[in-house]
């Protein structure tokens, strides 16, 4: 045995101390009705073949198998599997046209389609073979726009706000996938997202207008800010104010509870 794979190694195969770097090279992505050869980096004296379900062998020698998808509609991640002198090694590739999801973030003005799952295998979109993806604008208010440099993501934006209806194309050799999305935009609340300076606990300037007799005013949005300790109890308190002053708390960790006027209750930890 060590005389083999010292033989291996003296052709670039592996290391001297028996460590065979086995590697399968052929191409990334293959189409439903495609043959594909891939081969090994040398020629074992012992090999095997096999592939995922989606794909089937079509002929095999000792260095080399030819594969083919089982259907035209296969489309994900297939896998091509040799076991060359008792080493394993596998090869993930793509079969058919691209797949993905658009996930919408940050409140919905910025998009960004992310990595593809399929089968239990996680194989990123750029070894899908994809070379196009052009995304539009269908209907609604505001824009979408993608950078040329980077275009698997889009920035959707309006000056006043956004309820925007868009579709994305992303095409490799094998075809194109179309998904269509909407995007709809609101302003951050900024009682969502209380303050603290060091000193003073404060819900921001987020009062709520009321109207008597044709005349506004406007009245604290905090009906309670209470302060806890880390064992649950209430240290001090604030009723229908939108800030609470706490610098005479000793240092330490606490929960703030903050019950807004609208029903809403927001916790923080300071």
């Amino acid at each position: 045995a060590a005389t083999t794979c010292q033989s291996w190694f003296a052709v670039g195969v592996g290391d001297n101390n028996c460590n065979l770097n086995i590697e399968l090279t052929g191409t990334q992505n293959i189409c439903g009705t495609t043959t594909s050869t891939y081969t090994l980096n040398y020629t074992p004296n012992t090999v095997s073949w096999s592939t995922s379900s989606n794909l089937q062998i079509l002929s095999s020698n000792a260095n080399s198998v030819t594969v083919k998808p089982i259907s035209l509609s296969i489309n994900g991640t297939a896998t091509i599997t040799v076991i060359a002198d008792g080493i394993s090694e596998t090869r993930a590739i793509w079969v058919g046209k691209p797949d993905f999801y658009v996930q919408v973030l940050n409140r919905g003005n910025y998009i960004d389609f992310k990595d593809v799952f399929l089968n239990g295998n996680l194989l990123n979109l750029s070894k899908q073979g994809i070379y196009s993806v052009t995304w539009q604008k269908i209907s609604g208010s505001g824009n979408i726009y993608a950078s040329p440099n980077y275009n698997y993501q889009a920035e959707a934006y309006g000056s006043s706000g956004l309820n925007l209806n868009a579709k994305v194309t992303v095409s490799n050799s094998c075809g194109s996938i179309v998904k269509y999305f909407d995007v709809v935009y609101s302003q951050e609340d900024p009682c969502d997202d209380p303050t603290f300076d060091g000193n003073t606990i404060s819900i921001g300037n987020c009062d709520q207008p009321t109207f008597s007799n044709g005349f506004a005013s406007s009245n604290p949005i905090a009906s309670k800010i209470n302060v806890y300790d880390f064992n649950g109890r209430k240290i001090i308190s604030a009723s229908n104010a939108k800030s609470l002053d706490i610098k005479d708390l000793s240092s330490g960790i606490y929960i703030v509870k903050i019950q807004l006027s609208n029903g809403k209750i927001i916790t923080k930890k300071y």
